[in-house]
């Protein structure tokens, strides 16, 4: 996926709605803790944070989705603008 500075989809890939009751259009805008639930942002929102800071994040979490638990590996790659300032994360 992709989100923004605003922690908004921007894209989602199949995977997504295999995930979340969603279609990958309906997920763009939306905010991340609104699609995987407040109990999932809770846990990796620190993350999030550093990637939008400018690190680079490799992690391994199990996460409380509301669809059920699964146990992810994550890799937050930030997206910088042509002023190096972040604009989001892959």
């Amino acid at each position: 996926s992709y989100a923004d500075r605003d922690r908004r989809y921007r894209f989602a890939n199949k995977a997504y709605e295999t995930w979340f009751p969603l279609k990958r259009e309906d997920l763009l805008g939306r905010r991340i803790a609104d699609v995987i639930g407040e109990a999932a942002y809770g846990a990796i929102k620190d993350r999030m944070d550093a990637v939008l800071s400018g690190q680079r994040l490799t992690f391994e979490q199990t996460m409380p989705y509301p669809t059920g638990v699964k146990d992810v590996r994550v890799d937050y790659v930030p997206r910088r603008n042509a002023d190096g300032e972040v604009e989001g994360f892959y």
